[in-house]
């Protein structure tokens, strides 16, 4: 097995890394910004992948879900004022 000596710390992130500096990079991860396996609780908003920032757009989605709900519940209405099967 080969070694690798005199490791800097990196510049390009194709660069490899010496122990103190991951063993540095890493000492706080523990109090980094994550959830625990183990259960743990948080302040704030939860921001889920593929949830919607843009609120013109999840204004939008909520209008068009809504146009989408009336429709359907004047058709199921027309269907049961004339009777249609």
């Amino acid at each position: 097995m080969s070694k690798l000596i005199y490791l800097g710390k990196g510049s390009v992130i194709t660069d490899a890394a010496n122990k103190g500096y991951v063993d540095g990079a890493v000492a706080n991860s523990g109090s980094g910004s994550y959830v625990s396996k183990a259960g743990d609780s948080m302040t704030g908003p939860l921001m889920l992948s593929g949830e919607k920032t843009d609120i013109q757009r999840g204004v939008y989605d909520r209008l068009l879900n809504a146009v989408i709900a009336v429709v359907v519940s004047l058709a199921i209405a027309m269907r049961d004022h004339f009777g249609f099967k």
